[in-house]
């Protein structure tokens, strides 16, 4: 599991305690007992927002549109065959996509304490 980094417990923008502690000390706030924050994360799975059941149920709306209720359930797929093209579109994905920055955070946040030893490596 990768580890994000935080100065306020909101925003995660470093991937590196060392990048959070510079933060702090470019800002004047590096001292000791001074609280920052580590979390872990994953990159966020695109299977989330490319589905089969999305794409099955926005096609089914746009025929409803298009004919009207005489194609209601044209898109009325087996279970198996869902998976099947969620197994196409993950593969896909995985081929193709690349979502960067954009985080799914695991659990809580915890809280870490700048040390004497982090002043003195960090200090400007």
């Amino acid at each position: 599991m990768d580890k994000a980094y935080s100065t306020n417990d909101e925003e995660y923008n470093y991937t590196d305690a060392g990048d959070a502690l510079q933060a702090l000390a470019d800002d004047g706030q590096l001292e000791v007992g001074r609280s920052y924050y580590e979390m872990d994360w994953r990159p966020a799975p695109t299977s989330r927002y490319l589905s089969a059941d999305r794409i099955l149920e926005n096609a089914q709306e746009q025929i409803l549109d298009d004919i009207g209720d005489s194609a209601d359930d044209a898109f009325l797929v087996s279970k198996d065959a869902e998976a099947e093209l969620d197994g196409l579109l993950d593969a896909w994905a995985t081929k193709h996509l690349r979502v960067r920055n954009y985080w799914e955070f695991v659990g809580k946040s915890r809280v870490l304490k700048v040390t004497a030893e982090d002043v003195a490596e960090y200090a400007i």
